[in-house]
């Protein structure tokens, strides 16, 4: 079982929109407001799920006229270093530091099974295309212990890779190798 990767936002300034949110106007006067009642009121107008854990707190003020609910949201989670990551319609709100510590640790553990997996050869034949003008497309989607030859005499790519990369490349050399 395999779930598409999640949506990590450590920094809501790169947004404009948050996916499955209303884009309803909202006219808000709040002083003092608790942080995790805030993000409740967020999620019952805007119709999305909003997790927040112990380590999101604080007060919130604020004073909007007729402002996009999103827009709302993301200068919350600005103005208080949160982020949010999304994972299928459920948005779970924490302290930015907490999300791209949680990011290095999922890349750490990525380049740790990848170290562990073995390496299968791949021959990926080439009919139009000099394969040895593919080489370099090729070695961008790589992994670190992978590596690309070419055998000029059959124009064929062999290819020696992790697994989990060897259908995303042959997909790169079958659109690469057009008439």
């Amino acid at each position: 079982f395999t779930s598409a990767p999640p949506l990590i936002i450590t920094d809501p300034t790169k947004v404009n929109r948050v996916p499955g949110m209303s884009r309803k106007r909202m006219t808000i006067d709040m002083r003092g407001a608790d942080m995790q009642n805030v993000l409740r009121m967020i999620a019952r107008e805007g119709g999305v799920n909003i997790i927040a854990g112990d380590d999101v707190s604080g007060a919130v003020t604020m004073r909007l006229r007729s402002v996009p609910l999103e827009q709302v949201f993301l200068t919350i989670l600005q103005s208080h270093s949160l982020g949010f990551e999304m994972r299928g319609n459920v948005i779970r709100v924490a302290p930015q530091a907490t999300l791209l510590k949680e990011q290095e640790a999922r890349a750490e553990a990525r380049r740790q099974r990848e170290n562990t997996q073995p390496l299968e050869v791949f021959l990926v034949p080439v009919n139009y295309a000099a394969a040895k003008d593919l080489v370099s497309q090729v070695q961008g989607l790589l992994s670190q212990r992978g590596s690309v030859t070419v055998d000029d005499r059959t124009n064929t790519l062999i290819i020696k890779d992790i697994s989990e990369n060897l259908d995303s490349i042959r997909v790169l050399v079958e659109s690469l190798d057009a008439q």
